[in-house]
């Protein structure tokens, strides 16, 4: 599908959306839903965490026959309260937060096959639904991760321990002209890895400033509440690091993917998904930054991507685990320089 094509499909949706929404009253969220974005013919339909225009848009950029639905769940009005007056003992855990997308998840799957994705945060909402279904009956055949880290670390912790990485070997005593080839190689590499934290140490800084002592409430977010309010991102940041604060990350008994964005950045988000998944884990580089890559022009390329990983699932496939890392069919290895 060509950009102007995409852009054609998005552009229709979007009026068709507006159209059904002109003829509807406003009523308050009260019971989560799950919207279809795409229609299919294929078993094993597809979850994305999250129902707003990007993911809509992303699910029709996808090309495979497979039914791809959003999970729409309007979060709770006290835990908006709750973020405000940080009293975070009154703030959901994983297990709590997510148990509302598995509820919704639960009826509409039931025990058929499925494959969960999310983006961000919505990827370990997705990982942990998954192990609830499971548990529960249900059928998770496959997680796909769309640049979700499962830590928080700060970006001067970031730094410090890709140093750490860098300088870790040791020199060759004798100055032969490939030790000075290593040694400028490391500070080449040194400088990208504090200038990356010091820019983002300052963002860091920026909105704490302007949310203390500004008091500016913050960009406002695609996610509801209730009562039908959006949510603003600094509760919501607040709500996600309490929620993932106690998490506790167990090995997942599915296909894992995981599409890394940024490769310039020092954050290598996808090492800590190693060992999490019982049936391998693949992990594919994609162009773009975090938010980017749900965006034009990268989404296209995340979703020719996702569709290429889709239509090599299969279920009650055996897909073996390659040195590399990645998935490939039986008696045959898979890279990414295959694709």
């Amino acid at each position: 599908m060509s950009t102007d094509e995409a852009r054609a499909v998005l552009w229709t949706e979007i009026l068709a959306v507006a159209k059904h929404i002109g003829k509807r009253a406003w009523q308050p969220i009260k019971n989560p839903s799950v919207i279809q974005l795409k229609e299919g013919a294929a078993e094993t339909p597809v979850y994305l965490i999250g129902a707003g225009l990007t993911e809509l848009h992303l699910a029709q950029l996808i090309c495979s026959e497979r039914s791809i639905f959003g999970v729409d769940i309007p979060l709770k009005s006290a835990w908006r309260n709750a973020a405000a007056k940080h009293q975070s003992y009154a703030l959901p855990t994983m297990e709590q937060l997510v148990a509302r997308y598995v509820a919704a998840l639960s009826v509409h799957a039931r025990s058929s096959p499925c494959v969960l994705v999310g983006h961000s945060f919505n990827g370990l909402i997705a990982f942990e639904a998954a192990h609830q279904l499971n548990r529960q009956g249900g059928k998770v055949e496959m997680v796909i991760l769309l640049d979700t880290q499962l830590k928080d670390p700060t970006p001067h912790h970031v730094a410090w321990q890709k140093l750490q990485k860098d300088w870790k070997q040791p020199f060759n005593v004798q100055l032969t002209g490939r030790t000075l080839k290593s040694i400028a190689s490391r500070l080449g590499s040194s400088w990208s890895t504090i200038r990356w934290m010091l820019v983002n140490e300052m963002r860091r800084s920026g909105r704490r400033f302007l949310e203390v002592v500004l008091r500016d409430p913050g960009k406002l977010t695609t996610s509801f509440d209730e009562e039908g309010l959006p949510w603003r991102w600094p509760l919501l940041s607040r709500l996600y690091s309490n929620a993932l604060r106690s998490y506790q990350a167990r090995c997942l008994d599915c296909r894992g993917v995981f599409f890394r964005a940024d490769p310039e950045s020092p954050v290598d988000g996808s090492l800590d998904w190693d060992n999490l998944f019982s049936r391998g884990l693949e992990i594919i580089q994609v162009s773009g930054g975090h938010t980017a890559i749900m965006q034009q022009p990268h989404t296209i390329t995340l979703a020719r991507e996702m569709s290429k990983v889709l239509d090599r699932f299969r279920v009650g496939s055996s897909l073996e685990v390659t040195a590399s890392g990645s998935l490939a069919p039986p008696n045959r290895e898979f890279s990414l320089q295959d694709r």
